[in-house]
């Protein structure tokens, strides 16, 4: 549970990331001040209501999905396997990781330079393109972990917005830049980008904390949560 929380503690509920979701109300704002909704017309509206739909669709065979493991990451690993999604096991795999800016678990498409590192490391040959792929360390990580990459990879598979390289590339440097300067450069497309970004890993979160409230209640799973020092709940 200690790497679960931890997780939880230095990305997603982490003060860094609601400030996001803050400034990004703050931003739109800014660039729309007659306070239009970016989605309002009948079209944006439509597919805000198909996402949803989806959304909801996707996480109920999800839960299926985890049902017929037993939540046994092994088993949603090897369902990842047979959908011929490959699974790395690397010794310092974290270090490796950070260097790239990126986490352990399910990893999106890459280009450039962080996608030739990654196919060095992985399969030892050349190339500036990797397709999705899964990095941990030397052993299966514990079931929180995986439930939190196996949506995500879902998700991805079942085609919600949010995981596309462009999209991931600018979520990746917003988290590390989010100042004055930084957001005078996004526009309304930037901010529609960073919000499916952030719905897809909200999504995911959301998940597994249901599933650790379900095993061990939910004000213990708050009180862990808030003695780590993590989450503004």
């Amino acid at each position: 549970m200690r790497n679960f929380y931890q997780k939880i503690k230095n990305t997603f509920l982490s003060l860094k990331v609601l400030n996001i979701k803050r400034r990004l109300v703050s931003i739109t704002k800014k660039l729309n001040p007659s306070g239009r909704n970016i989605s309002s017309d009948a079209s944006g509206m439509k597919f805000e209501a198909e996402e949803q739909a989806k959304v909801k669709e996707i996480k109920e065979n999800i839960l299926s999905i985890c049902r017929q493991t037993g939540y046994e990451a092994e088993k949603l690993l090897a369902y990842v396997q047979a959908a011929n999604t490959p699974i790395y096991y690397l010794k310092n795999a974290e270090k490796y990781l950070n260097k790239m800016g990126l986490e352990h678990g399910f990893i999106s498409e890459q280009r450039g330079f962080i996608a030739l590192y990654l196919s060095l490391l992985t399969t030892h040959k050349f190339s500036f393109k990797t397709a999705p792929m899964f990095i941990f360390g030397e052993q299966v990580p514990d079931k929180y972990t995986t439930l939190h990459s196996f949506y995500r990879w879902y998700s991805y598979r079942a085609g919600l917005k949010g995981f596309e390289y462009d999209i991931q590339k600018k979520f990746k440097q917003y988290l590390s830049d989010n100042s004055k300067v930084a957001i005078q450069k996004l526009n309304l497309d930037d901010i529609e980008d960073l919000k499916q970004a952030i719905k897809r890993d909200q999504e995911a979160t959301d998940f597994v904390l249901e599933y650790a409230q379900s095993q061990e209640g939910s004000q213990k799973v708050i009180d862990k949560i808030k003695n780590s020092g993590g989450a503004d709940i």
